[in-house]
């Protein structure tokens, strides 16, 4: 809860999203997740994933989510894919709002007129969570199971073997070490 879903949790609020509130999530893993059961826990409409590994993209559609972009509210950046990040600004509704979370995003280049000033676009840089937002999140009951998508035994070989699918890119959300 600590990682994911309290950097998520402060994304949506640093977005100041509402209830009915469009929200798009680029990259589907452990912050993807917490996003999506927050968005819901939160009064949100409709979810939108854009994620390049199958796997992940089809627990996203089995928690009511569905594969595009659209023309959301919020966007959710926890790809740090340019293309896709500048795909996403321009999507955004007027007044919209693009939380850049990732921390691979190095150069993107937008027009400030067309992509941002003219529909009065926002974009909010994201790093961590508050104190007081993790005791909100405690308080609030939310099921995090669905993120738990692999257990790996406390054994060497098992624990290298799940950080090198780490590295190759994983179809799992979060893997949890059991012992």
């Amino acid at each position: 809860m600590m990682c994911s879903t309290a950097t998520a949790y402060h994304a949506l609020r640093l977005a100041a999203f509402q209830p009915r509130e469009s929200l798009a999530i680029l990259g589907f893993g452990g912050l993807g997740i917490s996003a999506l059961l927050l968005a819901k826990k939160l009064g949100g409409g409709e979810v939108r994933v854009v994620e390049r590994v199958p796997e992940k993209l089809e627990i996203a559609l089995s928690h009511g989510a569905k594969a595009d972009l659209g023309s959301p509210d919020v966007v959710l950046d926890f790809a740090g894919n340019a293309e896709l990040t500048l795909r996403a600004l321009r999507a955004l509704k007027p007044g919209g709002r693009l939380m850049l979370v990732t921390i691979h995003l190095r150069d993107m280049r937008f027009d400030p007129y067309a992509d941002v000033l003219a529909n009065e676009r926002r974009i909010i840089g994201v790093s961590d969570h508050t104190a007081d937002e993790l005791r909100e999140l405690l308080n609030m009951g939310l099921d995090l199971s669905p993120a738990i998508t692999r257990r790996v035994p406390l054994d060497a070989r098992a624990i290298n073997a799940a950080l090198d699918d780490l590295d190759r890119g994983t179809p799992h959300l979060r893997s949890v070490i059991v012992g």
